[in-house]
């Protein structure tokens, strides 16, 4: 019987001897391919072979075996656990089939650490946080090890501080590659987890693919998401009852990948609403939800998470990582070889344009996998993308060669070259885009159009188009990786900017690219493809292509300036004539000097930081005094810092019991931290005694209160008894902090709402209690079903200005487009006389799903006339949404 070698341990044994893998297979007496094969994992070896190589390295034949798992989980949990190690164990190329050949290496010899940042908790970076520094992204200035502890969260404190995560970041940042990490970590148990993250957990690691659930669902309109982890953990050799035990107690950490992988709005709002539930119904457990922000921001969570956004690799982590590569990747015999093969990768990273790139780690990936297999490493985006694509067509040749006869035949003999693939990708990554398609496609949809181009295009007839399109998605499925089955049945790019990068090419083709896009050019949607159209061409092409951006302009662009912003970002990408760049630079810096709002100015700040380390910097700082080039780096635009406690649960106690002094302000949190953190109904129960405690303190029963916003059902009811007995007059702030807090849990019971309501139409009560009541309302959203129609009979004959607004903004996060309603907003949208109220009805009007020209007109004159800095911003934004929907459709 066989047996497999663990790759570390072999690794480590023949490296400390000096030795390299073809000496140790002349010690042992077998080929180099077989030790190749033990130390890779791919194969098994004899036991005879396993004593031989043991013999040759001087160690025992059980040290190169596996350590035994120390799960720590019973065990009716040990398979479950061992199948989900070995489902995450190995790094994933994403779709990058082209490498399959490549030995992948195991997650546990190239993750390097990541750190993440909570997005509520964001302050303006000022020149007093850069001490002796250049000024630059906090992220790019500072490395993590040496910023004060506060400044960013590792996963591990964010795992200790937040049992409800929503993890934010780009494609190819590392989320996936986060939740199997994790997975593997929980999945070796306690011991594992205390050594790897240095914390007390003992929790089963549940893994699923919301895009899988998503198409389950699809199918099945009654399929909870609970009833799928069940069917995903049983499959996975865990029995049922003590999957219900553990999710039961809080003995799960619930890893859910790919929110924005649900494509169909609608579906998406379903699945989140989905896990709310599950998190409120087992509140004990762990959750981490992982999305692109473009695909969370309009599902966003209302109950207890945090979102938390993954900064890009600092140059320490980078360096790590190429240094691990090396050894574990390259082909280097000695600790010398090594060294040499990371210092020469990280000269080329550091001495290129590739430094922000790199920061992504799936790109960090592609170039050492780049790195490896041809010895160059690309200085643009755009050449770096040309690269992968290119190394496709090359292994689609060289599959080709393998091909029968018939295969052949069907492709009609045709060279899978760069062009050719591109030619057709590129026709096809438009027509996705451009009708406007969700990231997954039916094969069946896709086979249609790629026949319909072999058809055209070709001269085919209808039945050898057929046939070629059907090989030749075969052949990008199971050679290529460019496309990938997410499901089955359903494809798509591997990446969605490899989709983009692709319609680019196809862009770049056509006489006049710029106006194939005419106004979607302006479009979100459509950013990336533009600004690698812009990389693509070159000379009178580009200057031309560039003179178009500028030149578009859909309604209200006088005010949103989108090509001006768009233009500056393609100036990033490609080598623009000077008499161009000249002139976007120009209008830039006349939008900073003169900005409509601030909220204009903090898309400039943005883009001022995209152009930090390259020469269009300078350019800006010629044309802006000192002072303004200051004011510029501490606008809101500008990547921060974060700021937030974290203490040991000791400290947490003192501050609990501290009446006083510095950690005043802090209190809030060290109490929710407790809260959750404890797991337990004495806690829970202190808090309360607190509330009821009318010789505490009222700020720390304040802070007693929003600690509960994570409390259960159980909490709530007591939350709304609590109103009762206190003197709104005498301790109003506590009044306010449990009305807050009712809003801010996410769900409300019967009695909540109906308490809501009745404070909120009370004309006899305080008008702030009544305002706090009516923001709790539109904080509850959808879930205050119910209260919209009372609400807005309450707003036709209220005379209190204070409440006016607020009430009209609260009816659109209601989701109540009832006629009374509409009525309500439109008459409220006519008060020329109250510009903020105008403002209110069209955000909820917009909120509600109700668009046109006139609410533009409308917004347009509030960005002229009104002098409020937040009601301009206000306007600005919803301006901006609502143009951007009408130029993508």
């Amino acid at each position: 019987m066989g047996v497999t070698l663990d790759r570390a341990r072999i690794q480590t044994a023949r490296k400390k001897l000096g030795i390299t893998q073809e000496t140790l297979a002349k010690k042992v007496g077998c080929s180099k391919r077989t030790i190749e094969d033990a130390e890779s994992g791919r194969k098994s070896i004899g036991e005879e072979t396993l004593q031989f190589i043991a013999e040759a390295l001087n160690v025992a034949p059980d040290e190169l075996l596996p350590a035994k798992p120390t799960h720590g989980h019973s065990d009716a949990s040990r398979d479950y656990c061992e199948m989900v190690i070995a489902q995450c164990k190995w790094v994933e190329f994403r779709g990058l089939r082209q490498f399959k050949h490549f030995a992948k290496p195991h997650l546990d010899d190239v993750f390097v650490p990541i750190f993440l940042a909570r997005t509520t908790d964001l302050l303006p970076v000022t020149s007093s946080d850069l001490p002796d520094l250049p000024m630059g992204p906090v992220h790019e200035v500072y490395e993590p090890e040496l910023m004060d502890q506060n400044s960013v969260l590792s996963v591990a404190k964010a795992l200790r501080d937040h049992p409800a995560l929503v993890v934010l970041g780009e494609p190819g940042a590392g989320k996936s590659t986060l939740l199997r990490f994790l997975a593997v970590t929980y999945g070796r148990g306690p011991t594992q987890v205390k050594n790897v993250l240095d914390l007390e957990h003992d929790q089963l690691p549940v893994h699923v693919s919301l895009a899988r659930y998503w198409q389950v669902y699809s199918d099945d309109r009654d399929y909870t998401l609970e009833k799928f982890l069940r069917d995903v953990v049983t499959r996975d050799k865990l029995a049922l009852d003590y999957f219900d035990e553990s999710l039961t107690n809080g003995g799960c950490l619930l890893l859910l990948d790919g929110l924005d992988e649900v494509r169909d709005l609608a579906d998406r709002a379903h699945v989140a609403d989905q896990i709310e539930r599950l998190v409120d119904r087992y509140p004990t457990n762990r959750v981490i939800v992982t999305s692109r922000a473009a695909g969370y921001q309009q599902v966003a969570f209302t109950g207890s998470f945090v979102e938390v956004q993954i900064l890009p690799l600092s140059e320490t982590s980078i360096r790590q990582f190429i240094e691990r590569w090396a050894q574990v990747c390259s082909r280097a015999a000695t600790a010398e070889d090594f060294g040499q093969v990371a210092k020469n990768l990280s000269e080329r990273v550091f001495g290129s344009g590739l430094r922000r790139l790199a920061s992504n780690p799936l790109f960090l990936t592609i170039i050492a996998i780049t790195n490896n297999q041809s010895g160059k490493v690309p200085s643009r985006r755009e050449e770096l993308y040309r690269i992968t694509v290119s190394a496709l067509a090359e292994h689609w040749n060289q599959a080709k060669v393998d091909l029968p006869p018939s295969k052949i035949k069907a492709l009609g003999g045709v060279v899978l070259d760069e062009r050719y693939v591109v030619g057709i990708l590129g026709r096809v990554a438009f027509w996705w885009l451009d009708s406007q398609r969700s990231a997954l496609v039916h094969e069946g949809e896709l086979k249609l159009m790629l026949a319909e181009q072999f058809g055209q295009i070709e001269g085919r007839s209808e039945f050898h188009a057929s046939c070629a399109a059907d090989e030749f998605l075969k052949l990008m499925l199971d050679e290529s990786g460019l496309l990938v089955e997410r499901e089955p049945g359903q494809i798509s790019f591997f990446l969605p900017t490899i989709k983009e990068y692709l319609a680019a090419r196809y862009l770049s083709e056509l006489v006049d690219p710029a106006r194939e896009l005419g106004v979607k050019l302006l479009a979100p949607g459509w950013q990336e493809v533009v600004l690698f159209t812009a990389s693509i061409l070159g000379g009178q092409r580009l200057a031309v292509f560039m003179q178009t951006v500028l030149d578009t302009k859909a309604p209200h662009d006088a005010l949103l300036y989108r090509n001006v912003l768009l233009a500056t970002r393609c100036l990033v990408e490609a080598a623009v004539p000077p008499a161009m760049w000249n002139s976007v630079l120009d209008d830039l810096v006349r939008i900073w000097q003169e900005p409509v709002c601030e909220a204009l100015q903090r898309e400039v700040a943005a883009i001022y930081t995209e152009v930090r380390g390259t020469w269009l910097e300078l350019q800006l700082a010629d044309r802006l005094p000192e002072i303004q080039l200051m004011r510029l780096f501490q606008s809101p635009g500008v990547p921060t810092r974060q700021v937030q406690s974290s203490t040991s649960t000791d400290d947490l106690l003192q501050r609990l019991a501290d009446k006083g002094g510095q950690h005043v302000w802090q209190r809030q949190e060290a109490l929710a931290n407790l809260l959750w953190r404890s797991r337990s109904l004495t806690i829970s129960q202190r808090l309360l005694r607190l509330v009821r405690d009318e010789d505490e303190d009222v700020g720390l029963r304040c802070n007693a209160v929003r600690a509960l916003t994570i409390a259960d059902s159980e909490d709530l009811g007591t939350l709304v008894k609590l109103l009762t007995p206190i003197n709104e007059e005498h301790d109003l702030r506590l009044y306010l902090a449990i009305l807050q807090t009712l809003g801010r849990i996410g769900s409300a019971s019967d009695e909540a709402r109906k308490l809501l309501l009745n404070i909120a139409v009370d004309g006899k009560r305080n008008p702030l209690l009544r305002l706090q009541s009516v923001r709790s309302i539109a904080d509850l959203g959808k879930s205050a079903t119910g209260l919209a129609r009372p609400l807005a009979e309450q707003l036709e004959v209220e005379e209190l200005p204070l409440l006016r607004s607020p009430m009209v903004a609260a009816l659109g996060k209601l989701g109540d487009g009832s006629t009374e309603v509409l009525k309500v907003l439109y008459e409220a949208e006519s008060c020329e006389d109250d510009p903020e109220l105008r403002l209110s009805a069209i955000c909820s009007l917009v909120d509600l799903g109700i668009k046109g020209d006139a609410m533009c007109d409308t917004l347009h004159d509030l960005l002229k006339t009104v002098e409020n800095p937040e009601l301009r911003n206000i306007a600005w934004y919803q301006l901006l949404k609502i143009a951007n929907a009408s130029v993508e459709s």
